[in-house]
This record gives C-alpha cells, sequence and structure tokens, in this order.
C-alpha cells in the first residue's frame, strides 16, 4: 500500500501558473510556473493571441519557475512568437538553462528570444519597435 500511495505522489503533475502584470501601458510580464505541456500551453498561448488582436504587442514570459518542459509546449510558444512578431509585436522569455536546455532540444533554431532577466527581455521586447 506504502508503494501505491508514493507513486501516485510522484506521478502528480504541478500545473500551471501563470502571474500577468502590466510593466508599462505597452509590456505585459507572465510569470509562468509548473509544468509546460501540450494541454497547459494554450493557458498561456491563447490569451497572448487574444491581446495581440486588440492591439497590444509588447510580451515578456518568464519561465524560470517551470519545473518541467514538454516539446509540444514549447513548439506551441515558439509558433505563437512567430505570429506574434508576423503582426507587429514581440515575444520574448527570461529563461534559466532548464528553459534553455529545452529550446535546444525541440531545435527550434537558434533561440535569440531567451534572456537571464526581466529586464534584459522587457529592453529586447521594446526595443523591437523601435526597428
Amino acid at each position: 500500500m506504502w508503494h501505491i500511495v508514493e507513486r501516485e505522489a510522484a506521478l502528480e503533475v504541478q500545473p500551471l501558473r501563470l502571474t500577468p502584470r502590466w510593466a508599462d501601458a505597452d509590456l505585459l510580464v507572465v510569470e509562468a510556473e509548473g509544468t509546460f505541456d501540450a494541454a497547459l500551453a494554450p493557458l498561456l498561448c491563447e490569451p497572448l493571441i487574444r491581446l495581440l488582436r486588440v492591439g497590444h504587442r509588447h510580451f515578456v514570459v518568464d519561465v524560470q519557475q517551470v519545473t518541467s518542459f514538454h516539446p509540444a509546449g514549447v513548439h506551441l510558444l515558439t509558433a505563437v512568437r512567430r505570429t506574434i512578431r508576423a503582426g507587429g509585436g514581440m515575444l520574448t522569455l527570461v529563461a534559466g538553462p532548464d528553459a534553455r536546455r529545452a529550446f535546444s532540444a525541440v531545435d527550434v533554431g537558434r533561440p535569440a528570444f531567451l534572456y537571464p532577466t526581466v529586464v534584459e527581455a522587457s529592453r529586447a521586447c521594446k526595443a523591437s519597435s523601435r526597428d
């Protein structure tokens, strides 16, 4: 009986928790923590696309507290970034070593949109509007 309970606890998946805040009138920063997989990634990605459609253009997503990255979730976020760029916006990520490995593992190309801090990701995101 003890082993079954232990296995159930080990298999528990931490949900994706998102904390959005407006850094200023033009920049939304979203802190994410938990598991980023194909089932949970739309919780982040779909609202970003809706915001793009109503005129918001600058987004920073901090994934330093994400504990697990599934390749399908990474691919979806990369596709959303392309959509945002095509719409005249910019999405940058704050990524620690785990996130950098996840993006490299799915071979999404050179992840030039990954930054070590919110400040650097915000600067890069805002600078894109001046390019």
